[in-house]
């Protein structure tokens, strides 16, 4: 047991690193390019009052996710105390931050769940509405953004085609988790396919009929859990759907506040919003744990057109930090507590 402690230990210090090497490399790279010492100039002259919002706006994603969290738990009958929903959309963005494609963070949230006393269908019907509102609402934005500044980002050098078919890509990639979280017959026919079922059948050590029986119960189980939300449930619905699109504007705007933090010109709100969206739906699918590395990248050349060089390389640095790094600093804190309050639970 302390061996496998030790090694999945050492995989997240394996990930960290990669995660803060290949970010940190990418923004020193490009303040290199713009010009170190004006870009630190930048970052020493900031406003304090935008930096100040950067940290709120921050703050207010986790703040809002935790809330949705809230609200879903509460149609469950279970209503999680808030200390824990804000424990656990701490734990989605810190683990997001560290796996490839930041894929890791909606499973660990489903595990959190549950060990605050969920059920696994519960869980997977909160997180699963969740990831399908967040995503809705994102794809939403960024269909309208193609429409309003389709001309704007065919001319951003070297990305901008690669942004539109990004934004193709996720309309597809959208479609595909649709009918995986609503349509049960498709999301048996996922799990029960080779490429999904054997490996869990070896994971798990079970026999392949009791596995595809485990499947059947489990997908009719998140179904029914669905299904009773949407019949006894339409305001938490549509609450969620609001403190998702309120989610989603804080986690555009705050590129824009962090270029407003160190440069004095006239920057269009809406066109960078639409612009951020267009990235976040291309960096979705960088190989990198939390992006890192595309992320830094894409966010420059496409803002680069917006202000000087040296003024976005500063906002870069100064919006990775509040919407990332912060993110792995308070997720490391509450990892600890979390495993100091659990060790000393199982310790008794």
């Amino acid at each position: 047991m302390k061996n496998n402690t030790k090694k999945k230990g050492a995989r997240w210090l394996g990930r960290l690193l990669i995660a803060i090497v290949v970010g940190a490399s990418s923004a020193l790279f490009i303040s290199f390019l713009a010009g170190s010492s004006q870009v630190l100039d930048e970052i020493l002259s900031a406003r304090p009052v935008y930096v100040i919002l950067v940290f709120i706006t921050s703050m207010g994603i986790i703040l809002v996710d935790s809330l949705r969290t809230l609200l879903l738990s509460k149609s469950s009958g279970m209503g999680l105390n808030f200390s824990r929903a804000f424990e656990n959309s701490i734990f989605g963005f810190f683990v997001s931050a560290l796996t490839p494609f930041s894929a890791g963070g909606q499973p660990f949230q489903i595990w959190h769940l549950t060990k605050c006393g969920l059920s696994v269908e519960e869980s997977s019907m909160i997180v699963g509405l969740k990831f399908l509102t967040s995503f809705s609402v994102t794809v939403l934005w960024g269909g309208i953004s193609i429409i309003l500044y389709y001309d704007v980002i065919k001319r951003i050098k070297i990305i901008g085609d690669i942004m539109i078919l990004g934004v193709v890509f996720t309309l597809s990639m959208y479609i595909f988790f649709l009918l995986l979280i609503l349509n049960s017959r498709f999301i048996k026919a996922i799990l029960r396919s080779p490429l999904i079922a054997t490996p869990m059948r070896l994971l798990l050590r079970k026999e392949k009929q009791e596995l595809l029986r485990s499947i059947d119960e489990k997908v009719e189980g998140y179904k029914r859990i669905l299904s009773s939300f949407w019949r006894s449930s339409k305001t938490f619905f549509f609450l969620n759907i609001l403190l998702t699109t309120i989610m989603i504007f804080f986690i555009l705007v705050t590129s824009y506040l962090s270029m407003e933090a160190v440069t004095s010109e006239s920057l269009p709100l809406l066109k960078i919003l639409g612009l951020q969206v267009a990235i976040n739906m291309i960096v979705y699918f960088t190989p990198t744990p939390g992006a890192s590395g595309g992320v830094e990248g894409v966010f420059y050349l496409v803002f680069s057109s917006v202000a000087s060089k040296a003024a976005i390389a500063a906002a870069l640095i100064i919006w990775r930090f509040f919407t990332y790094y912060m993110v792995i600093i308070i997720g490391n804190i509450t990892s600890v507590r979390f495993a100091l309050k659990n060790g000393s639970r199982n310790g008794r």
